[in-house]
C-alpha cells in the first residue's frame, strides 16, 4: 500500500495539520497548537494499491511547501517528520472562497461560550437600562411641578382648552353651587394678574339668571411629567378641607385679592400667611404636649432568650441510686452552702436552698454544720445535717429542696403575723393585711382537649399551689406594714431587704459581680458546682444557685468548665456563664445568687411606697396601668390609710424603677 500525505484541520483552533505518517490514520492525535484532540480520518482515495517500485516517501506536489512548488531547482526537501508536520491557522484565500463552510466552522464548546457571552451581555445591558429608567422615574416623581394648581380653584383645576374659544354649558346641565364663588363682586385685574397659577379668573357673567362659565385665559404651560394629583401638595397651598372661616361664618373666597397677594410671599414666610390675614383664624397647633408623670416609660423585663427547641429537659432524680455515693469528711464543721454544692458536684443532683424560708425563720444559709464522722451515703449526710439545723429535704421531680421544717417555720411565721404590737390600730392593720392577702383565684381546671386526629388528648391538671408561699407572703407583708407605721420590726433588716423594699433610699437591685479575686488559674476541667464553691469561698461569700434556671439550660452541677482567670473575676464569670444564659449577682456583701435575667426580673418583691399625700389615686392608677393583665400571683396592692402609703407585691424590675414613678 502506498501512502500520500494529506492535510486535516483542527476543529478547535482551525489550524491545518499535515499528516505524513500512515500509522496515525484512524487514530486521535493532539493538535500541536491548542493541544486538543483531532480525529485523523484520511480520504479513501489516498490509500491505493501500487507496485513495490513506488517509493512511499517520494515527495509529491501536494507535500511541497508553497515556496518550493513548481521550482525544479528547489533544494532537497527537509526530512519528513512523523505525525503532524506543519500548520497554518487560516486556510488560504482561495480555499476560503471555494470552501466557505470550512471558514465558518466552529466547535460546540466555542459556540456555547459565544452564546453564553451574548446572553450575559444582553442581560447586563437590559438591567442597566431598567435601573436607569427606574431612577429617572423616581427622581421625576419626587420633583414637584413648578406650577401647582390649587384644588379649591375650579377654573385652575379644570383642563385648559387648546384655543381661546368660549363655550356655553348645555342647557340641561345646571351649574354646581360649590364650584361657583359665593360673592358676585368683580375681581380686580391686578389681583387676577398676581395669581401663581398664571391663569385669569374673570367675573362670572350672568345671562338671563344663569351663570355662564368663565372664559379661560389663553395659557400654554408646560405639560407635567406625571399627573398633578400624584404630586405632593405645595406647602404654600391652603388646606381646602379646613379653609379659614370669615367673621360672618362663611368660607373665605379662593380668589380673595389679599390672599392672592400674600401667596407671593417668599417660601420661608408663606407658612405665616394665615396669621397675616385679618379675616382668618390662627391654625390649631399640632405640637404634642410633653409627657406627664402618668406617661413615664417603664423599662420592661428581660425576655426569654432560650428557644423552646433548645431547652434541655432536666433529668429525673432517683434519690435511692443517685444519692447512694458514700462520703467521708475530715473537717469537724463545714459551711452549709459549700456542703450543698459539694454534694451536688459529686452526685449530679441539683439541691435548691429555700432561701426565703431560712430568712423568715432567722437561720443562716451559710452557717457551719457538723458532718458525720464515718463513711456515710450522700443522702444520709444531707438528711442528718438538715435535721441538726431544723430543716428538711424535699424531693421534687428534677431536684431536691432544702428548706426549714414545717414546725419551726410555722412557729416563726405565727410570731411575725402577731399584730399585738400595733396597739390601738390592730383592726386597721388586720384590714389592710386581709385586703392584701386575699387569696388569688383558684386555677381553672383545663377542659377536654382533642388532638389533630380527633382523639382525646392528655391534659395535665393545674399545678397545686404550695401553701408555704402564702405563709411567706403573709410574714413579709406583716413585717413591711410594721415599717410603714414605724413599729419596731421582728425580722432583721439585712434578711428582709433581700425580699422586700420599704424605703426610697434602699437599693432594690442585685448588681452583677464585678470585683473580687478570681483565684489561681486551673489547668484541668472542673464541675460547675465545684467551681462556684471554689470561687465563692475564695471571696468569703456564700453562693446559692437557682437550679430551676440552670437545669433547663443544661447547666447541671457536674457540667465541666475551664474558666479563664487571667482577666479578673468579672471577666471570668461572664465568659463562663454567659453562654449558658446565667449571671452571678451580688445580693449583699456575703451572698451571691446565680440565675437568669428572666427569673431575676420577675422575682416577686413586697414593696411599700413613700407617703403619697393627695396623689394616692394617681399613683395606684399608674401602677395598675403598668401591671395591667397581671394576676394576683404577681401583683397586689392595698392602701394603708393611717400611713398614707401603698403596700404592694411587684416584680423586681418594677420595684427597681419605683423612684421614677414617685419623683
Amino acid at each position: 500500500m502506498s501512502f500520500q500525505p494529506f492535510a486535516v484541520q483542527c476543529q478547535t483552533c482551525g489550524s491545518r495539520l499535515r499528516v505524513t505518517d500512515p500509522s496515525v490514520v484512524g487514530t486521535i492525535a493532539a493538535c500541536p497548537k491548542c493541544h486538543s484532540m483531532v480525529q485523523i480520518d484520511g480520504p479513501l482515495e489516498q490509500l491505493r494499491a501500487g507496485s513495490s517500485s513506488v517509493d512511499s516517501e517520494a515527495i509529491t506536489a501536494d507535500g511541497l511547501p508553497d515556496e518550493f512548488a513548481g521550482d525544479p531547482s528547489a533544494p532537497d526537501r527537509p526530512p519528513v517528520e512523523r505525525g503532524f508536520a506543519g500548520e497554518e491557522f487560516l486556510p488560504a484565500e482561495d480555499d476560503r472562497l471555494e470552501n466557505p463552510a470550512q471558514m465558518d466552522w466552529q466547535s460546540d464548546a466555542t459556540r456555547r461560550r459565544r452564546q453564553i457571552a451574548l446572553v450575559a451581555t444582553v442581560s447586563i445591558f437590559t438591567l442597566i437600562v431598567a435601573a436607569l429608567g427606574f431612577g429617572w422615574f423616581v427622581r421625576s416623581y419626587r420633583q414637584p411641578d413648578t406650577v401647582a394648581a390649587d384644588p379649591s380653584d375650579p377654573v385652575a383645576s379644570a383642563p385648559e382648552p387648546a384655543t381661546d374659544v368660549t363655550t356655553d354649558p348645555p342647557s340641561d346641565q345646571e351649574p354646581v353651587a360649590s364650584d361657583l364663588p359665593e360673592s358676585s363682586d368683580a375681581v380686580p385685574e391686578d389681583a387676577a394678574a398676581d395669581t401663581t397659577m398664571e391663569s385669569v379668573t374673570p367675573k362670572p357673567a350672568e345671562d338671563d339668571g344663569h351663570v355662564v362659565a368663565p372664559e379661560p385665559a389663553v395659557a400654554e404651560p408646560a405639560a407635567p411629567i406625571i399627573p398633578v394629583d400624584l404630586m405632593p401638595k405645595s406647602p404654600l397651598a391652603m388646606n381646602t378641607d379646613s379653609a379659614p372661616a370669615t367673621r360672618d361664618g362663611g368660607a373665605s373666597s379662593a380668589i380673595d385679592p389679599d390672599a392672592s397677594k400674600l401667596a407671593k410671599l417668599p417660601p420661608g414666610l408663606a407658612k405665616y400667611t394665615p396669621f397675616l390675614l385679618q379675616d382668618a383664624n390662627a391654625e390649631v397647633p399640632t405640637l404634642q404636649a410633653p409627657p406627664t408623670m402618668d406617661e413615664v416609660a417603664i423599662d420592661g423585663a428581660a425576655e426569654e432568650d432560650i428557644d423552646p427547641l433548645d431547652q434541655t429537659e432536666a433529668r429525673a432524680v432517683n434519690v435511692k441510686s443517685d444519692m447512694a455515693i458514700k462520703m467521708a469528711f475530715r473537717n469537724k464543721d463545714y459551711p452549709l452552702t459549700d456542703l450543698v454544692l459539694m454534694i451536688s458536684q459529686i452526685t449530679g443532683v441539683p439541691i435548691q436552698v429555700d432561701w426565703v424560708s431560712f430568712d423568715i425563720a432567722g437561720a443562716d444559709v451559710d452557717r457551719r454544720v457538723e458532718l458525720p464522722k464515718s463513711m456515710t451515703a450522700a443522702v444520709d449526710v444531707l438528711t442528718q445535717v438538715a435535721i441538726s439545723i431544723g430543716a428538711e429535704v424535699r424531693t421534687e421531680e428534677t431536684l431536691l429542696t432544702l428548706t426549714i421544717a414545717d414546725d419551726p417555720f410555722a412557729a416563726a411565721v405565727a410570731q411575725i403575723k402577731g399584730l399585738d404590737d400595733f396597739g390601738d390600730h390592730v383592726e386597721s392593720a388586720r384590714s389592710v393585711l386581709d385586703d392584701f392577702l386575699r387569696p388569688a383565684e383558684p386555677p381553672v381546671a383545663p377542659q377536654r382537649q382533642f388532638d389533630e386526629l380527633g382523639e382525646l388528648a392528655e391534659v395535665k391538671p393545674p399545678p397545686i399551689r404550695d401553701p408555704r408561699q402564702d405563709e411567706q407572703l403573709a410574714a413579709i407583708a406583716s413585717e413591711i406594714l410594721r415599717r410603714m407605721r414605724g413599729i419596731p420590726p421582728k425580722v432583721a433588716d439585712d434578711r428582709l431587704r433581700r425580699w422586700a423594699h420599704w424605703s426610697v433610699e434602699q437599693d432594690a437591685d442585685w448588681s452583677v459581680v464585678s470585683q473580687g479575686n478570681p483565684g489561681a488559674q486551673i489547668d484541668v476541667p472542673i464541675a460547675m458546682a465545684g467551681f462556684l464553691k471554689r470561687v465563692a469561698r475564695t471571696n468569703d461569700t456564700a453562693c446559692l444557685v437557682n437550679w430551676y434556671d440552670a437545669n433547663r439550660r443544661g447547666a447541671t452541677p457536674e457540667r465541666l468548665l475551664l474558666p479563664d482567670a487571667r482577666h479578673g473575676l468579672a471577666s471570668m464569670l461572664e465568659q463562663t456563664f454567659s453562654p449558658l444564659g446565667l449571671r452571678v449577682r451580688q445580693v449583699d456583701a456575703s451572698h451571691w445568687w446565680v440565675g437568669s435575667d428572666v427569673t431575676y426580673d420577675r422575682l416577686s418583691v413586697i414593696a411599700a411606697s413613700p407617703p403619697l399625700g393627695d396623689n394616692v389615686g394617681v399613683f395606684v392608677e399608674k401602677v395598675n396601668r403598668i401591671m395591667a393583665g397581671a394576676t394576683r400571683d404577681h401583683y397586689r396592692v392595698a392602701i394603708d390609710v393611717q400611713s398614707n402609703r401603698a403596700l404592694m407585691m411587684l416584680p423586681r424590675y418594677v420595684v427597681r424603677q419605683l423612684p421614677k414613678l414617685i419623683e
